[in-house]
């Protein structure tokens, strides 16, 4: 087909005096250098149909659309279709809609939408994204004012819609032939929840309804945890997350929070991971705490919770000597865009031990440029200062000089591809870290992006550094923690050890 669409039609203000011929003249002109018909035969195969059921061309509504598409062809002329019935529905509907914008049939869709769409583009490109992108979603934008005109209008948009908008089996202008594959669902929801919200941000539609699925303890835990326990937002999520799982349990109809309850969804954590039971119990302890702030729950059932010492990790911690991070930092291509971000990004994990989640968080203010600082939060959203060395700084400079775009969002690293915002998640982090490693050729050491954290604590321990220093440099809150490492001094442990009773070691 032509890459001339219905999108493409404008509305103006036209005769209505217009003879049927004349209609199919204008709406065959654009492909009169085509040796293919479809458009003609298609447009004068519905006026004879109309013609012949004594129906008006005013009133070719959907439904009058949906008994053309399935009748037993017996018009005069056009007892074959020459394409696909999917085509020639598609092309059928793009002629009834130059009928609409020529006001021959009375519109469907009285908020023209249309009229935002230079402004919607224009706001695309200005938040970064290519013009062959911008071109692809104005085009979905199109589409979905189209479809949404035909069914239902405006004044109901909401996710619901955008869903039945993005799996609809569709017979609408240029319409893709085939099964709709899973990656054209996900491409029209996003562009057609992108339009939204920018019709939402310009107050041509009203906000979609926000559905939410917590009540209102959780909603209450959610805020509990931000305001008193300094969490993130994903923290918040990934509490959230655990909470839902046993919710029902504890605060479910008729049932109170009581000692069995709380021992027995501890037992059922047997076939899990040790990092999950811990996570679960964390978590456990942190929502009835809560719950005892609130009055729900009497203080005594955090006893229940008690659980025998902890026994501290007995493996020894993985890391990776000075010479191969220095060619995972040289596997960045500083010649691109994203090499130079890349390599500035773990400058910073190298040379301060940052985790994923201090770097997703920096802002660009966190940077003291005069003083040679930069101030990082880490778990509990407590800032601490910490010496930006001369490399990482250089290499941070070069990528807000060079690279990093101008937008509203503050934070240090921002995405490469349009629109250019924070990272969503801190494992982000970890995948440029990954795909580092695989640029410089390594094999079989660890992965990760906690792996530089780690093997800086190492070399700070070989170099004579003491684990208080060590601690302050990785900020740890107890000295169990920054223990872990001395593990890795071997020339110590060694220095200690005591001989095998009865000679040599078997």
């Amino acid at each position: 087909m032509s890459k001339v669409s219905l999108f493409d039609y404008e509305p103006h203000v036209a005769a209505t005096s217009l003879s049927p011929d004349e209609l199919v003249a204008e709406f065959v002109a654009p492909y009169v250098m085509s040796s293919n018909h479809l458009h003609r035969n298609a447009s004068r195969h519905l006026l004879c149909w109309l013609d012949l059921h004594k129906i008006a061309l005013a009133d070719a509504t959907n439904a009058a659309l949906e008994r053309f598409g399935k009748h037993r062809c017996r018009c005069p002329g056009f007892k074959a279709t020459p394409n696909s019935p999917r085509q020639y529905m598609s092309v059928t509907r793009m002629f009834i809609h130059l009928l609409e914008q020529r006001g021959v049939i009375p519109s469907k869709n009285r908020n023209d939408i249309s009229q935002y769409l230079g402004h919607y583009a224009a706001a695309l490109a200005a938040k970064g994204y290519t013009p062959k992108t911008v071109r692809h979603m104005v085009f979905n934008a199109r589409h979905f004012a189209y479809w949404t005109g035909n069914n239902g209008g405006w004044d109901h948009v909401n996710r619901d819609t955008i869903e039945l908008f993005a799996r609809h089996d569709c017979s609408c202008p240029r319409a893709r032939s085939g099964a709709l594959k899973h990656s054209a669902v996900a491409c029209r929801r996003r562009d057609a929840t992108t339009f939204v919200a920018h019709l939402v941000g310009q107050d041509v539609v009203a906000s979609p309804p926000q559905h939410s699925k917590l009540d209102d303890r959780l909603v209450a835990y959610c805020h509990w945890l931000a305001t008193a326990r300094a969490l993130s937002p994903r923290g918040i999520e990934d509490k959230l997350r655990e909470v839902k799982r046993w919710y029902a349990k504890i605060c479910g109809e008729e049932v109170t929070c009581s000692t069995e309850v709380l021992r027995s969804i501890l037992f059922d954590q047997a076939h899990r991971s040790t990092g999950s039971i811990g996570r679960t119990m964390s978590t456990l302890r942190s929502f009835v705490r809560f719950l005892i702030a609130k009055g729900e729950c009497p203080p005594d059932r955090l006893a229940a919770l008690n659980v025998g010492p902890t026994i501290p990790a007995k493996q020894v911690p993985k890391y990776i000597d000075r010479e191969t991070i220095e060619l995972i930092i040289g596997s960045c291509d500083t010649s691109t865009r994203r090499g130079i971000r890349d390599r500035a990004l773990i400058m910073l994990l190298a040379r301060l031990g940052l985790r994923a989640g201090d770097i997703a968080t920096l802002h660009l203010d966190d940077i003291d440029w005069d003083q040679g600082t930069i101030r990082v939060s880490g778990k509990s959203r407590r800032a601490t200062r910490l010496p930006l060395p001369q490399d990482a700084g250089e290499a941070i400079l070069a990528y807000i000089e060079h690279v990093r775009p101008t937008v509203p969002d503050r934070h240090l690293f921002l995405r490469m591809n349009a629109p250019h915002r924070s990272f969503a998640r801190s494992s982000i982090v970890g995948w440029v870290v990954k795909k580092a490693i695989g640029r410089a050729g390594l094999t079989g050491i660890p992965t990760g992006s906690h792996v530089f954290r780690h093997s800086l604590a190492t070399a700070m321990l070989r170099e004579g550094s003491t684990l208080e220093a060590i601690g302050t440099v990785l900020r740890h809150r107890k000295p169990d923690t920054t223990a872990i490492y001395a593990k890795l001094d071997f020339n110590k442990l060694g220095e200690v050890a005591q001989p095998w009773i009865g000679g040599a070691a078997c």
